[in-house]
C-alpha cells in the first residue's frame, strides 16, 4: 500500500465500500494495473503525485487486475493501465495507457477539482470581470496557501504587468517553478515586467537610448503597447544589442503579451529584419 494518504489498494471484497460507496461522497480514481506491466510502472508515480497534490479532492484506488480478474471484466478492462473516475457510484470518465503528467492533471481537474482549482476559477472570473483589486487579492491568497503555485504566480504576474507594477510582477513571475508548463511563459513575460519597472526609475544619465527605452516602458504603462513596440524597434535599429539584448527580449515579451493581435506577425518580421 502506498504511503500517500489518498492512495489505497482495493480488491473484490472491499471494492463496493472503497469505490462505489466512497465515490458518493468524494470522487475516486481507480487505477487498474498489474505487476508485469511496464506502462503501469510509468503511470503509477504520476497518479500518486497528482493524488498527493490534490488536497483530498479525490482518492486514488489501485486494483491489481491479476488478482481481481472479475472486477477487470465487470469494468471492461481490456488494456492496462486503465484509469477510471468514479462519482456517485459509477464511472464518469476514463482513459487507457500512459499520459503525460500535465494531461493527467487536466483529466483530474475536470473531474475532481481541488480547492486550489476552485480558487483559481474564482480568481480568473474576477479578472475576466475586470475586478482587478479583488483578482489580485485572490491570486495572492492562493500563493499564501500554496507558495509557488504556477498558474497563480503566472496570472498574478500578468495582472501586475497590466496594472503597471513592474517590480511586483517580476517578483511574482519568479515564483513560477522551472519544472512547470507555465515557466516558459513566465520567462517570456519577465522582460516586460523589467521594462515597466525601469520606466518608473529616476532618469539617470538622460542618454537618448536610455530615454527611448524608458519611453517604451511608459507607453506600456499608458496601455499604448503598439507605440511601445514601435519605439523599441526603432531603438534596436540603432543598437540591436542595447542593454545586452534586454530591448530585444522586451519586444518579444510585448509580442507574447499581444497574443493573437493581427499586428504581431508584421512586428516579428520587422524584428527579424532589424536583428538579422
Amino acid at each position: 500500500m502506498s504511503d500517500n494518504l489518498h492512495v489505497i489498494d482495493v480488491d473484490e471484497a472491499t471494492f463496493r465500500a472503497e469505490v462505489l460507496e466512497r465515490s458518493k461522497q468524494t470522487p475516486v480514481l481507480v487505477d487498474f494495473w498489474a505487476p508485469w506491466c511496464g506502462p503501469c510502472r510509468t503511470l503509477s508515480p504520476i497518479l500518486e503525485r497528482v493524488a498527493a497534490d490534490s488536497d483530498g479532492a479525490f482518492t486514488l484506488v489501485k486494483i491489481n487486475t491479476d488478482e481481481n480478474q472479475s472486477l477487470a471484466a465487470t469494468y471492461n478492462v481490456r488494456g492496462i493501465p486503465a484509469v477510471k473516475m468514479f462519482r456517485g457510484g459509477r464511472v464518469v470518465d476514463e482513459f487507457v495507457g500512459v499520459k503525460p503528467e500535465r494531461d493527467v492533471r487536466e483529466f483530474v481537474k475536470l473531474n475532481a477539482p481541488s480547492q486550489v482549482d476552485r480558487w483559481l476559477v474564482e480568481a480568473e472570473s474576477l479578472a475576466y470581470g475586470e475586478r482587478w483589486d479583488e483578482a489580485l487579492a485572490a491570486y495572492r491568497r492562493i500563493l499564501e496557501a500554496r507558495p509557488g503555485q504556477p498558474r497563480a504566480a503566472l496570472e498574478l504576474g500578468r495582472l501586475l504587468i497590466a496594472q503597471g507594477q513592474g517590480a511586483e510582477a517580476e517578483a511574482a513571475l519568479r515564483e513560477v517553478p522551472g519544472s512547470t508548463a507555465e515557466y516558459n511563459t513566465a520567462e517570456a513575460l519577465m522582460p516586460l515586467a523589467q521594462l515597466i519597472a525601469y520606466a518608473g526609475t529616476p532618469n539617470g544619465s538622460g542618454d537618448e537610448p536610455d530615454a527611448q527605452y524608458r519611453r517604451a516602458g511608459q507607453r506600456v504603462l499608458d496601455r499604448r503597447v503598439h507605440d511601445a513596440v514601435e519605439i523599441l524597434l526603432d531603438l534596436l535599429a540603432k543598437n540591436r544589442n542595447y542593454r545586452d539584448g534586454e530591448a530585444k527580449r522586451a519586444v518579444l515579451a510585448l509580442l507574447t503579451y499581444l497574443g493573437d493581435d493581427p499586428s504581431v506577425k508584421d512586428y516579428r518580421r520587422r524584428l527579424a529584419s532589424v536583428l538579422f
